[in-house]
C-alpha cells in the first residue's frame, strides 16, 4: 500500500486562498459581463433609467428641437449613447440645483407656458399651441419638462455666476485687444442678374445701359429668390458673397453696372446702389455692449468648469450598449444651454420673433 502524507495546514490554506481568488474573479467576470438589468440604459447614484426613457428622449429632442436621428447603424449607435448621456447630465444638474435649494415650482412653469402660447400664438392661443404639439409629435407634458428643465439651468447658471464683474479697464484692455472685430467693414447695396452664358451676360449689360436694372432683374434673371426684388441682394459685406463676385463689386463705382462674373449659379452682373464706408466705433460707443460680452464670456467658462466637475464626479453607470465614447466630456444638449428656450421650435412657421 502507497503511503500518503497529510498536507500540511499551511498548503492548505494557500490553497483554498487559490480557489477563493479564483471563484472571485468569475464573479467579477460574470458582474462585468451583465452589468446593469435589462432594460436599463445608465444608473445615476443608484437611480435606474430605462432605455425606453432614452428612446422616447430621442423623439422629444426631433419634436422639439428638429434634431433628427441621423441614419445608418454606427451614427444612430452613437447619437443614443449621447443622448443617454444628455439625459444623464440633465438629472445630475437636476441633483445639484436642488442641493443648492433652487426648484422650479409647477406655478413657475404654468407662467412660462403661458407666456410662451401668449407671445407665440397670439392670435390662435392655446388652440394653436396644441395644434403645433400635434403636428411636431410632442406632448405638452414633454414641453412643460423642457421649460422646467431651462428653468432650472438658467437659476442655477445665475446662482453659479452671480459674482462675475467686469471693470473699466477690462472694457478698456478688451477694446484695444478687439479693435479690428469691432470694426464694421464696408457695405454695399448690390443688385444682381444670373443668366446662363456669358454671351446672354454681354446682352445683360447692353440692356442695362438703356433701361433700369431692377426691370432688366425681372424680366432676365434666373435667379428666382431676387428677380421679383430687382435683383437686390441687400447691404453686404464683401466677405458674405462670392469670391469673384465680391471683389468685383466692392471694385465697381456706385451705379456703374459691372461683370460679367462666372460664378456656380451662372454668369452675373451687378451694379452698386449705395456705398456704406467702414466704421471704426470708440470706445464710448461699445463700452456696454463689450461689457456684456465680456461678463457673459467669464460667466459662461466659470459655468462650463463647474458643469466638467459635476460630470467627471458623478456616480452614472452605464449599460453596454448606452455608454458613450467620452462619458466625461459634455453633451451637445440643448436642454443644458443657459439662454432659449427649449420650446422655441415650437414657433409658427414662418415666424421670426427674437
Amino acid at each position: 500500500m502507497t503511503s500518503r502524507v497529510a498536507p500540511s495546514p499551511r498548503v492548505v490554506a494557500v490553497a483554498v486562498g487559490l480557489v477563493a481568488v479564483a471563484v472571485l474573479a468569475v464573479v467579477l467576470v460574470i458582474l462585468r459581463t451583465s452589468g446593469l438589468p435589462e432594460g436599463v440604459a445608465f444608473r445615476v447614484a443608484g437611480d435606474d433609467v430605462s432605455t425606453e426613457t432614452v428612446d422616447d428622449r430621442v423623439g422629444v429632442l426631433e419634436a422639439l428641437y428638429g434634431i433628427e436621428e441621423p441614419a445608418g447603424s454606427k451614427a444612430r449607435d452613437a447619437y443614443r449613447r449621447e443622448t443617454a448621456k444628455a439625459v444623464a447630465v440633465s438629472m445630475v444638474i437636476d441633483r445639484r440645483a436642488a442641493s443648492r435649494s433652487i426648484t422650479v415650482s409647477d406655478r413657475d412653469v404654468d407662467a412660462e407656458e403661458k407666456k410662451f402660447i401668449d407671445q407665440q400664438y397670439a392670435q390662435d392661443g392655446r388652440e394653436g399651441f396644441v395644434r403645433a404639439l400635434g403636428e411636431r409629435g410632442a406632448s405638452e407634458k414633454q414641453v412643460r419638462e423642457e421649460l422646467r428643465q431651462q428653468m432650472v439651468v438658467s437659476r442655477l447658471f445665475d446662482e453659479l455666476t452671480k459674482d462675475v464683474t467686469v471693470t473699466d479697464a477690462d472694457v478698456a484692455a478688451a477694446f484695444t485687444e478687439r479693435r479690428a472685430d469691432l470694426a464694421v467693414p464696408e457695405r454695399r447695396r448690390v443688385r444682381n442678374i444670373v443668366v446662363q452664358t456669358a454671351k446672354e451676360a454681354q446682352h445683360v449689360l447692353a440692356v442695362v445701359g438703356r433701361e433700369k436694372f431692377a426691370d432688366a432683374a425681372a424680366s432676365l434673371s434666373l435667379d428666382g429668390a431676387t428677380k421679383d426684388k430687382g435683383g437686390d441682394l441687400g447691404l453686404v459685406a464683401e466677405a458674405e458673397l462670392d469670391e469673384e463676385f465680391g471683389r468685383a463689386a466692392f471694385a465697381a463705382r456706385r451705379g456703374q453696372p459691372f461683370g460679367p462674373v462666372k460664378t456656380t449659379h451662372g454668369w452675373n452682373v451687378g451694379v452698386v446702389d449705395v456705398i456704406e464706408p467702414p466704421e471704426n466705433p470708440t470706445l464710448a460707443e461699445v463700452k456696454t455692449e463689450l461689457r456684456a460680452a465680456l461678463r457673459a464670456e467669464r460667466a459662461v467658462a466659470i459655468w462650463r468648469s463647474w458643469l466638467e466637475k459635476q460630470v467627471a464626479g458623478a456616480d452614472v453607470e452605464y449599460a453596454d450598449s448606452y455608454r458613450p465614447d467620452d462619458p466625461e466630456a459634455l453633451p451637445d444638449a440643448p436642454q443644458l444651454s443657459t439662454s432659449g428656450s427649449a420650446a422655441d421650435s415650437l414657433r409658427p412657421e414662418g415666424d421670426d420673433r427674437e
